[in-house]
């Protein structure tokens, strides 16, 4: 159990029953996430162009400049804190399952963005403030991941 959390056990099994492996990978190209059809959408395929889609509307409502600093409180895969990344953001991320992080970390290097981006294992319910640079961020977001939240008013 990562860091104490009660749900924490329930939240990494799932992400790690093969059910959900193979979900992720077949119906959302290992994204932990959905994404952002425009109305009256008739063809919802391919899924990875409403994922980007979503990514893209995500990072409008940022609104921050390139450089900003930004949280990704269950990073997942990495996917999103790259796109974040590639738009011109600083992203530090935290997830609870290692295969994850693992995988967030071995996008990173392959996309080239150790400098923008950092995965690590951990628990948004508590962080710790010397694990992060300045302790502070310019923006904060979470993509599907704030629904397994314990404790909401303590994340928030």
């Amino acid at each position: 159990m990562a860091n104490g959390g009660s749900a924490t056990p329930s939240v990494e099994d799932y992400y790690n029953s093969l059910e959900s492996r193979l979900g992720y990978w077949l119906l959302l190209g290992n994204a932990r996430h959905c994404g952002y059809w425009a109305p009256n959408t008739l063809w919802p395929f391919p899924i990875s162009r409403a994922q980007r889609t979503m990514e893209a509307k995500l990072h409008a409502r940022l609104a921050l400049p390139n450089g900003s600093r930004v949280f990704d409180a269950g990073a997942g895969s990495g996917l999103v804190a790259s796109y974040m990344a590639r738009q011109g953001l600083v992203v530090e991320g935290v997830d609870l399952t290692p295969r994850h992080v693992r995988e967030a970390q071995q996008l990173i290097r392959r996309r080239g963005l150790e400098e923008q981006v950092a995965v690590r294992l951990g628990d948004y319910h508590d962080l710790p403030s010397t694990q992060y640079r300045n302790g502070s961020f310019d923006g904060v977001y979470t993509m599907e991941t704030f629904v397994h939240a314990d404790d909401p008013r303590k994340v928030l």
